[in-house]
């Protein structure tokens, strides 16, 4: 009975329960619909979570069984950090739905101006989302609507549809870093990652199936490679496993006949292929793969204890102490701290540091720890006889520890390994160390490539043979050697061996890897025919026939630029020297010492020069070009050691410093050094001039001492004087303008001269008193020169360089400078040519000659030439003078100011005066343009503009006496302002007398300025001057700033051939302006015949008319009369 009654009370309970429960529920619903606002604040702190929900208002709408809850200004945020934010909210249950499955179910939902917000954290600031959406679901709970995010001002949108029971869907989401609001931990480098993706799909019978399209890149410039992707997909997933392939891949790293396989209930990534590289896809957490070709991946992804495996082929590896291993296969195997490659042996390539390559068999394994970024491997290379078996371990500090064990290697290959901070050593043994292989080589180290120091490095080479090249000047070699390399330091000990040609007994050498420095001592015993540095052989020079010196020598070189520090001390005593013809070196003893195998110093004392001397010894360049250095003191006779000369001549003794020295190229000299002040020094050239007391600092070299060549030096001059065969040659020159020039200069033929003065006056300079002809004379070839200053035909240039030849009969100067350029060609017959270019010329005046018969024939031709302001384009002209007459011949100018022709091709432009005589003759085209002040001053006239054709000649330029030929002109902008006077090139102006001819007809009232001056618009005309008279042979005609003038007629001559009596015909237009009172004056001056009546038809004519007035001209030029014609 108590079981049965029991059994009657549990489910009875339960239905108690179960109601209390339901009561509960509607109560809740009773609340929510009549007080939501309440109701949802009192769970709100019922519930005490991380989260804090706020509203304005909340407004419950719907039945009692599908309550529509509506918030207002929802806010939902964590510790004070927003994470909800929207306007608007609203959400939609089913009562009956949620009691029978005791879980809310909801119908619809709806979002309005929403925000989602998210950490930045590598920015350290705080970003949101926009969310807009409306979705419901329907009674077998599948989707419809739409999810719109907006992110940067890009719209992504998730769209959701239904068709019998099947649930649709299609995402888009344009290109933007959407990864970034997701609530799922990932890496700063993913946030950044930039990705679109178009997708549609479906989920029927819980198997959910895609299609799509995916682009990814990055903002990082650092991950351009890892994101650069795009390409098609297909997914297919169902009970937890995840299919997908590939197509149309932009980088072709995955085979699209693959499978990747996602099995996300045993956490397993399956994939056939994989090609990764550096080009395709970068690999960050393995950063020294360069490529690899991985098969059956396998990747267990479980958090706790991820694995990886996949067999390897065509792996290449760089910067792990070598620039690069490749071809490398073989098996991987990873977990979350260790990386382990098994290499199958196979052949492979090497890559030094230096860019050496190396094929080899290789075999081994390697493994690579995570955190410690550590590298262990253990590698055994062969290839024929050679065997290296390489260990190296290499830390996350860039740090490593190696050890080479090798037999039979060559020597390029062994120095290719060793590390990179031993460049310099590396360097230096590749250079110098001539060895084709190596022995017994052991070799150790470990060194860092951050600090780039060397902490421990050892080692051993032995071999039988030694060629070590410091450099291209300095060799070692021996029989015999011994290496040991120790802490980067090399230390190496020889026997009998040459360091180039000079042999030694013994020798050690240490190179200092960190100062990169290598010492050296070495001992030798040295005869007379070890000594020869370069063509000085010691045996030469010896009086005896052999002799033993012993001497020791200690230094270093600096590997890194090859500089040398040595000293070598050698001694000796009754030592002999020939040191030229007739001259020996007696009873030497001394001590030299060597410095760097270039400079040796001493101090010796013998017999020589038929006296006993004590001396300092110096040499220099023992290892390229030596030079010996012997210094006394004797007195030098000038005048047997010099020979004279009309150019420059010596006299005088002195008491001297004495050098005898040897030089490479020069063998045996002598270097004499003095101030010459008990010389006298001759010159042609007063500069160079030098009396008896004046000093002047002075060496003389003498070279060759049985042809002497002698140089002598000062601070006035440098000469060289050179004998061969009795003939002298050399040359002399001053200042240091031409120092280039004679260094240039191979061989002096002749003597050459060098002036670089600071003034000369060339017309002082006769040429004829060099004489170039005789034994004891200098054939001059030619003088060069820089003055400062030049005068040169009237003219003063400045920085003026030339050269003066001297050609058989005729002398050429030619000419450099910045205002004078061009040559003159002077001939012994008088003939001289000046041809000028870019210069600039102020005046120009010829010096008088003796020969009375031709004083002057001289052509100029002139291009770019500016005479004092006028620049002329091109001229070409004779100057002919002798007692009687000057004559410009075959004028030829052109210029933008000037321009003169001939008349015709057959005839030529000339000017001619006659001293004498009086006599001027011009023929020619003569134009002048804008000319200058200076131009405008000489003639006399200030215009604008004439040309003048002119045949004319005539006696006396006042006079114009027996004027004759033909002349036409034309004037622009003529300005008289003074009494015209008479020229030829404006006779027209001349003979008409302008000035006085207005002046009659202005008698009543010419304005002041009309009567000062005359401006001439323009004029124009042709005259025939014959013996009787002179005739306008074309119309003349005269434009004034208030007439113009048309003349017609003839000039009658005088007695004494000159222009007097007027036969003209004038036409006058005068032009009438709004000055009636002087225009009235002007015509009252007319004779009173007319003056009324030329008046009165003004007046009537009106004040702005042109009158037109005729005349006849009588009487003379001196005196014009003017007779109005009706």
């Amino acid at each position: 009975m108590k079981n049965f009654f029991l059994s009657r009370k549990i489910p009875l309970l339960i239905i108690n329960i179960t109601s209390l429960l339901l009561i509960l529920i509607l109560l809740f619903i009773s609340f929510l619909s009549i007080y939501p606002s309440n109701t949802i604040r009192f769970i709100d702190r019922l519930f005490v979570t991380d989260f804090k929900i706020e509203f304005s208002n909340v407004t419950s709408n719907g039945t009692f069984l599908y309550p529509s809850l509506e918030f207002k200004n929802l806010k939902i945020s964590q510790e004070s950090q927003p994470i909800v934010n929207t306007s608007l909210f609203t959400i939609t249950i089913s009562i009956p739905k949620s009691l029978a499955t005791l879980r809310p179910m909801i119908l619809n939902s709806k979002i309005s101006d929403g925000k989602i917000y998210y950490q930045d954290i590598s920015e350290n600031t705080s970003e949101f989302v926009e969310i807009n959406s409306s979705i419901s679901f329907d009674k077998n709970n599948v989707i419809n609507g739409n999810i719109h995010l907006i992110k940067n001002n890009v719209i992504g949108s998730l769209f959701f549809s239904s068709k019998s029971g099947e649930q649709r869907y299609l995402l888009n989401l344009p290109e933007n870093d959407w990864l970034g609001f997701l609530p799922i931990e990932i890496s700063a480098e993913l946030k950044k990652l930039r990705f679109s993706i178009n997708m549609i799909g479906n989920d029927k019978n819980a198997s959910l199936n895609s299609i799509g399209h995916f682009k990814a890149t990055s903002t990082d410039k650092q991950l351009n490679h890892y994101y650069d992707l795009n390409g098609d997909f297909i997914q297919s997933y169902k009970n937890n496993i995840s299919l997908i392939s590939f197509k149309n891949l932009n980088k072709p790293f995955l085979n699209e006949s693959n499978l990747l396989s996602i099995d996300f209930s045993k956490e397993i990534i399956r994939l056939s292929d994989l090609f990764l590289s550096k080009d395709l896809i970068k690999i960050d957490r393995i950063k020294n793969i360069n490529k690899i070709h991985l098969k059956n991946l396998t990747y267990i992804f479980n958090s706790e204890s991820p694995f990886f495996s996949a067999a390897f082929s065509s792996l290449k590896i760089d910067n792990i102490y070598l620039d690069s291993i490749e071809n490398l296969s073989g098996i991987i195997l990873a977990n979350k701290k260790l990386l382990q490659f098994k290499l199958e042996p196979g052949q492979t390539l090497l890559k030094t540091i230096d860019g050496s390559l190396f094929k080899m068999r290789a075999s081994g394994d390697s493994s690579y720890i995570f955190n410690k970024k550590q590298l262990n491997t253990k590698v055994l290379l062969e290839k024929n006889k050679t065997q290296l078996e390489l260990r190296m371990l290499n830390s996350s500090k860039g740090k490593y520890e190696i050890d080479l064990i090798a037999k039979d290697i060559s020597s390029k290959f062994f120095i290719a390994l060793l590390p990179e901070i031993l460049s310099d050593v590396k360097s230096n043994l590749t250079n110098s160390l001539k060895l084709n292989s190596l022995d017994n080589l052991i070799f150790s180290s470990k060194s860092g490539y951050l600090d780039k120091s060397m902490n421990y490095v050892s080692g051993s080479i032995s071999s039988n043979n030694f060629n070590y090249e410091i450099n291209s000047t300095q060799v070692i070699k021996s029989n015999a050697f011994d290496l040991r390399l120790k802490n980067g330091n090399i230390s190496i000990a020889l026997n009998l061996g040459k360091y180039n040609s000079i042999p030694f007994k013994a020798a050690k050498i240490h190179i200092d890897s960190i100062s990169q420095v290598l010492h050296y001592t070495s001992e030798h015993e040295l005869g007379n025919e070890d000594i020869q540095i370069k063509e000085f052989k010691m045996q030469d020079y010896l009086s005896k026939d052999s002799i033993v010196l012993p001497i020791q020598s200690v230094g270093r070189v600096n590997i890194k630029n090859f500089a040398n520090v040595n000293y070598t001390k050698v001694s000796f005593n009754s030592l002999d020297l020939d040191v030229f013809k007739d001259t020996q070196l007696k009873d030497l003893k001394g001590r030299i010492f060597i410095s760097n195998f270039k400079n040796a110093y001493g101090l010796i004392n013998g017999e020589g020069f038929n006296q006993n001397f004590d001396a300092i010894v110096k040499a220099t360049s023992l290892n390229d070009k030596p030079s010996l250095f012997l210094s006394t003191q004797l007195e030098i006779d000038m005048e047997k050691v010099f020979p004279g000369s009309d150019f420059l001549r010596f006299s005088g003794k002195e008491q001297s410093e004495i050098k005898l020295s040897f030089s490479f190229d020069d063998g045996w000299r002598i270097n004499i050094f003095n101030n010459l002040i008990d010389t006298k020094i001759s010159s042609q050239i007063d500069y160079f001039k030098k009396p008896l007391g004046t000093a002047l600092d002075t060496q003389v070299t003498i070279h060759n001492i049985d042809n002497p060549n002698i140089l002598i030096q000062n601070n006035l001059f440098e000469t060289l004087i050179l004998f061969k065969e009795d003939q002298l040659s050399g040359y002399f020159k001053s200042g240091n303008y031409f120092n280039k020039t004679i260094e240039s200069t191979a061989q002096f033929d002749k003597f050459k001269i060098y002036i670089d003065i600071p003034e000369l006056n060339f017309e002082d300079l006769n040429f004829n008193q060099i004489d170039s002809s005789g034994p004891n004379t200098l054939p001059i070839d030619h003088l060069e020169f820089h003055f400062d200053k030049l005068m040169l035909l009237g003219n003063t240039f400045n920085a003026q360089t030339g050269k003066i030849k001297i050609l058989g009969d005729t002398t050429e100067l030619s000419l450099k400078g910045n205002d004078l350029n061009g040559i003159i060609s002077m001939g012994n017959d008088g003939f001289t040519k000046v041809s000028l270019n870019n210069s600039i010329i102020k005046s120009l005046s010829l010096q008088d000659q003796a020969n009375n018969e031709q004083l002057t024939n001289i052509r100029f031709v002139g291009e770019n030439i500016d005479i004092n302001g006028t620049r002329i384009n091109f001229f070409d002209f004779y100057i002919l003078e002798n007692a009687d007459v000057i004559t410009i011949n075959d004028i030829k100018v052109r210029s933008k100011n000037i321009n003169i022709q001939s008349l015709n091709q057959e005839e030529k432009a000339y000017v001619s005066y006659n001293k004498k005589k009086d006599l001027y003759k011009v023929k020619g085209i003569f134009e002048l343009n804008k000319p200058s002040k200076e131009i405008s001053k000489f003639i006399g006239y200030d215009f604008k503009y004439l040309k003048s054709n002119m045949n004319v000649e005539w006696i006396s330029a006042k006079q114009l006496n027996n004027l004759q030929g033909k002349l036409s002109f034309l004037v622009k902008d003529l300005k008289l302002e003074q009494e015209v006077s008479n020229s030829v090139l404006l006779t027209a102006l001349g003979i008409f007398n302008l000035k006085s001819f207005f002046s009659t007809l202005s008698e009543i009232d010419l304005s002041d300025e009309n009567r000062k001056n005359l401006n001439i618009n323009r004029g124009a005309g042709a005259f025939i001057f014959m013996s009787d008279r002179a005739r306008i042979s074309d119309p003349l005609f005269i434009e004034t700033n208030f007439a113009k003038m048309k003349w017609i007629g003839d000039i009658q001559k005088d007695r004494r051939n000159n222009l007097s009596d007027l036969d003209l015909f004038l036409e006058m237009r005068l032009t009438i302006s709004d000055n009636l009172p002087w225009y009235g004056a002007f015509l009252g001056g007319f004779p009173a015949v007319a003056g009324g009546m030329v008046i009165g038809s003004i007046f009537e004519k009106g004040i702005n008319d042109i009158s037109t007035i005729n005349y006849q001209v009588t009487g003379n030029i001196d005196n014009p009369k003017l007779l109005r014609l009706e």
